[in-house]
């Protein structure tokens, strides 16, 4: 018995964090999201963050609306990113920030022959600089929108907001 007893307290269950913000079990698919969820830097630092569309198929282009606390953050740089990367013809991107109101746009699409592009990948990287210290959200609006091949719209399931952490 004493045995037993040893051997149950012992024994600890590991306190487990799941915050991949990548996990398709985790989340509805298809989906965007940003990548990593939360990004740290310091006031004048920069942080850099990635757009990741999450298990859709036949992707052939992306409009994300980017809104974000302009106060707190500047963009810095937009580039592409390597799920339309395939294509004998590299993605093309168009950007579009809107100062003093906090929103970003990001259309992208594949160029590539036959279908669009299945899978999970980052379509764009952004990188910000911190105004100020404090937690600045990262959200997609109602905008956002994902296109297969042929220009149908596919219904995003989830859209995971992101943060930027400045100290």
């Amino acid at each position: 018995m004493t045995t037993l007893a040893l051997l149950l307290t012992a024994c600890e269950i590991p306190n487990l964090v799941f915050d991949n913000v990548l996990d398709v079990n985790d989340s509805d698919v298809p989906g965007i999201s940003f990548n990593p969820g939360v990004a740290e830097t310091s006031v004048g630092g920069t942080a850099t963050v990635k757009i990741y569309v999450m298990e859709v198929d036949n992707l052939g282009g992306v409009y994300a609306q980017i809104q974000f606390d302009y106060t707190r953050l500047t963009v810095t740089s937009v580039a592409a990113g390597t799920f339309f990367g395939g294509a004998a013809v590299s993605a093309p991107i168009f950007i579009q920030e809107n100062d003093g109101i906090g929103t970003l746009d990001i259309n992208t699409f594949y160029m590539g022959a036959g279908n669009g592009v299945s899978g999970t990948g980052d379509i764009a990287t952004i990188v910000f600089t911190a105004n100020t210290s404090g937690d600045t959200f990262l959200n997609f609006s109602d905008y956002t929108q994902m296109a297969d091949a042929d220009g149908n719209i596919i219904t995003i399931q989830s859209k995971a907001r992101g943060m930027v952490v400045a100290k």
